[in-house]
């Protein structure tokens, strides 16, 4: 709480002495307008700060790479493998290595050409996701191995449609 109120009080003293009062009111990012006050200051609550950067970014690399490992797990085992019993582990590592270097490659091409703030991409991550749910409920509870190609198909039909949409 303490930290919060000192980063409000912060904000409020930048406020003041800021052209542009609107920002101030409703900062973009409250977590880099006290950090970039911090690094105004200098000595140790700059290097406070820079630590804070750092901390933010190791966070976000930690999140990015769990979910490139786990997404090109799931479409390795769950639609490639099926498709290909007969694989050998060699084969099925390297399918994993190309799915993940596609994944790679589809998310910088959407990064690069994204005009909207990355709040809209947090706002369409929930429809997209639940759209998975019946998927997921009716894999849980049915009796039957479900073919790969009834997964592979919408999956890639959605992939597409959120990429024309966007």
């Amino acid at each position: 709480m303490q930290v919060g109120t000192m980063g409000v009080q912060m904000i409020g003293d930048a406020c003041q002495s800021s052209s542009n009062p609107a920002e101030c009111r409703n900062p973009a990012s409250p977590f880099t307008t006290i950090l970039g006050i911090l690094m105004s200051i200098g000595g140790f609550p700059e290097a406070a700060a820079i630590i804070f950067y750092c901390s933010a970014l190791a966070a976000i690399m930690s999140t990015v790479d769990s979910v490139l490992i786990s997404m090109s797990q799931i479409v390795t085992s769950d639609i490639l493998y099926p498709l290909r019993p007969k694989s050998t582990p060699r084969q099925i590592a390297w399918m994993g290595r190309a799915v993940s270097v596609v994944i790679a490659a589809l998310t910088l091409v959407l990064a690069l050409s994204w005009k909207g703030s990355i709040i809209l991409l947090f706002e369409l991550g929930l429809p997209i996701s639940m759209q998975t749910v019946p998927a997921f409920i009716f894999g849980l509870y049915s009796k039957h191995r479900i073919h790969p190609w009834s997964i592979a198909i919408p999956a890639a039909t959605m992939m597409v449609a959120t990429v024309i949409m966007l």
